[in-house]
């Protein structure tokens, strides 16, 4: 069976040189050389799936600064009407 740790693989060398200048615990080696794969993993699986859903353009997410910003001037939506900010 076949893990497929690219990352790790490309870094293998210079994480194995750190563990043995840090004298690493074996387990503290396997931890970090898994949490640098796991996270490579997840930012490309967030950058292909990000690339997949065919977005037309990255909005930043800002935060509302009044609790009542997302209703319309009645404090309701109308049938039809969407939310504007």
């Amino acid at each position: 069976m076949k893990l497929r740790l690219f990352k790790s693989r490309d870094r293998l060398e210079a994480l194995l040189q750190e563990a043995a200048t840090q004298e690493l615990a074996y387990s503290d080696f396997l931890d970090q050389l898994l949490s640098e794969e796991v996270a490579a993993k997840t930012s490309k699986n967030v950058t292909m799936r990000t690339s997949m859903a065919r977005f037309p353009f990255v909005k930043p997410w800002r935060p509302s600064t009044s609790p009542t910003s997302h209703r319309s001037p009645q404090g309701r939506y109308r049938p039809g009407q969407l939310p504007l900010h």
